[in-house]
């Protein structure tokens, strides 16, 4: 419209019981949207304003609830819906906007889908590393059980071995990403070309913001240290059945 701040702009239409709407009023500030459809159909006054000039008194068209906790959506839906009348519609934003769900639905899938193929390369990484570590020290568990120690012990202390190479990668793991991570939060990665474009229709800016919540990565090294149990099973159970003739020949 070619409005600058300062200006004045007229509101024409139509208020509560089909009265009419006018009013002018000066521009305070403008809001750039990435979707251009939004920059030009949307417009922001204080609410006592906006009843004035649509008639509604201390009436309201719609109520936007934010939740701290994105956990209880559904449960603060139905309790919504099961203490106002009928007339009241509640909503929660998949169902106000169910592309943006389907979009955020579609990204988590495929992040599950991503997340699975690093457990299982991280469980064949620790799998190759424990049979690797029992394969060259058959010999010597075989010499160690003829002298009289016991194959539970062994196959404790090669669990505990590692249990602690497994801890040690871990913490090396946060003490690595923790500041990237960090830098990310704080400056999130500016998305480009088609995915910029599908962002921008929706109305969403194009950045990649990254969640700063101990819930989201907490469960990863526990999953990790779940998995090394699994991949550590088989080798411990080759040096349950080791055959010390033949440990002893090589």
């Amino acid at each position: 419209m070619g409005a600058e701040v300062g200006d004045s702009i007229a509101f024409i239409g139509q208020g509560y019981h089909g009265v009419s709407a006018v009013g002018l009023y000066e521009i305070k500030g403008i809001i750039k949207f990435p979707n251009p459809q939004l920059n030009s159909g949307f417009a922001f006054m204080e609410l006592k304003e906006a009843q004035e000039l649509f008639n509604l008194d201390n009436r309201l068209t719609s109520l936007v609830i934010r939740l701290n906790n994105n956990k209880i959506f559904a449960e603060t839906t139905n309790e919504l819906s099961s203490n106002l009348p009928e007339e009241y519609e509640i909503l929660t934003w998949e169902q106000d906007h169910p592309e943006v769900a389907q979009l955020i639905e579609s990204k988590a899938n495929s992040g599950y889908i991503i997340m699975m193929i690093l457990y299982i390369v991280v469980g064949f990484g620790i799998f190759g590393t424990a049979l690797m570590m029992i394969a060259e020290r058959t010999k010597e568990f075989a010499i160690m059980i003829a002298v009289g120690m016991r194959k539970t012990k062994i196959l404790i202390i090669v669990a505990i071995e590692m249990i602690y190479i497994t801890l040690l990668g871990i913490a090396a793991s946060i003490v690595v990403s923790f500041p990237i991570m960090l830098a990310l939060h704080l400056n999130p990665p500016t998305l480009s070309g088609e995915m910029a474009e599908q962002y921008a229709n929706l109305g969403m800016d194009p950045i990649m913001p990254i969640a700063w919540d101990i819930s989201y990565y907490l469960p990863q090294p526990i999953m990790i240290i779940v998995i090394t149990f699994f991949a550590i099973a088989y080798p411990l159970y080759t040096i349950r059945k080791l055959n010390l003739m033949k440990a002893m020949k090589k």
